[in-house]
């Protein structure tokens, strides 16, 4: 099962959910593609497979850290680990899927969002919860976005450089949750 959702994720990541087959991740996992029907069902299942793996990284990560700061930049860093998520988001979202057909609502934002929010006002919360989407599309963006922003700015400093400068401007934006987290 593991070879097949990393094959999936691969393929998924590479030529979106629409461009792959049963066939053809069964093919990079080198089993029959019965197999893949065995243990998932249908492709969407593979799909959803995928997704919570890259969702349970995605909530670990927030236990990881102690300061809300440590946490925006450690969920940075898994994007960054987990290059094809983004890319997977953004095909889905482009083909027209609906967010809550393949995120599940227990997710690492909803969560984020319950730990930073509770014990707050409600204005207090509606800021958390803002500051939480800056974050993620910071994130999101950054990691759909690198090459084109980088070239885009005629850049010719070192991108991991800059791509450090973004890790602080998380840890910056974590600054602007009112009153401490819980």
């Amino acid at each position: 099962m593991e070879a097949l959702t990393q094959a999936a994720n691969e393929l998924f990541g590479n030529l979106g959910p629409e461009a792959v087959s049963v066939r053809d991740v069964a093919a990079k996992a080198d089993v029959n593609h019965a197999l893949v029907h065995r243990h998932f069902g249908t492709k969407e299942n593979l799909l959803q497979a995928v997704l919570d793996e890259h969702a349970r990284a995605f909530r670990s990560a927030m236990l990881l850290e102690d300061d809300f700061g440590g946490t925006l930049v450690r969920l940075f860093d898994v994007a960054t680990e987990r290059p094809a998520f983004t890319t997977i988001v953004a095909q889905l979202l482009l083909g027209g899927d609906a967010p809550n057909v393949f995120v599940a609502q227990e997710g690492g934002l909803k969560v984020l969002a319950d730990k930073v929010s509770k014990g707050k006002s409600k204005p207090e919360r509606e800021r958390a919860v803002t500051v939480i989407a800056a974050a993620a599309s910071l994130n999101l963006g950054w990691h759909l976005f690198a090459p084109f922003i980088i070239h885009a700015l005629d850049y010719d400093g070192d991108p991991e450089k800059m791509e450090a400068g973004i890790r602080e401007i998380m840890r910056e934006l974590a600054e602007k949750i009112p009153g401490p987290a819980e």
